[in-house]
């Protein structure tokens, strides 16, 4: 506690604070939370408050968050304020934390008006079957049905890129 106390408050007399930190303390430990901005920075002395006379600084303002959502945060700061005792915490997270690839697959059903398309995609099912029912009795878990998606997937983006060429 101790350490915590001087990290989040300097003054002549700081003893009204313990009764908040304990506060605080113990709501974090019940419900399984971090301080973001301390986990960020362990061994910077920032303040959210202060005051000049007499001179007291404290950090009032917390970003407590769980340990689940803590691993898409980026960044946290503390950022002096104009004309004002409190300084402003910013926090930066991360909504989308994959990358964007080329988007869905769309099936174009209009190749299904294709009789050289629908021999290609006929002969292709019958192959996967063939080559993964084997699999499959041998694996419980194994689901050929998966595969066979994929092959005709597969095989139909090349067939309608070879169309539009």
């Amino acid at each position: 506690m101790c350490s915590m106390l001087k990290k989040t408050k300097r003054a002549a007399l700081p003893e009204p604070i313990r009764k908040s930190l304990e506060v605080v303390k113990e709501s974090r430990e019940s419900l399984d939370l971090i301080d973001t901005w301390r986990v960020l920075h362990p061994d910077l002395l920032k303040f959210t408050w202060r005051q000049r006379r007499p001179e007291v600084h404290c950090r009032l303002d917390f970003f407590l968050d769980s340990q689940s959502t803590f691993c898409n945060t980026i960044d946290a700061e503390i950022i002096p304020e104009y004309k004002t005792d409190h300084s402003m915490i910013t926090i930066k997270v991360s909504l989308h934390s994959n990358n964007r690839g080329h988007g869905f697959w769309k099936r174009n059903t209009s190749l299904l008006e294709d009789t050289e398309y629908v021999a290609l995609i006929k002969s292709v099912i019958q192959q996967t079957k063939d080559k993964y029912t084997k699999d499959e009795k041998n694996d419980p878990n194994f689901c050929g049905r998966w595969m066979v998606n994929m092959k005709i997937r597969e095989h139909s983006m090349r067939f309608g890129a070879f169309k539009k060429r």
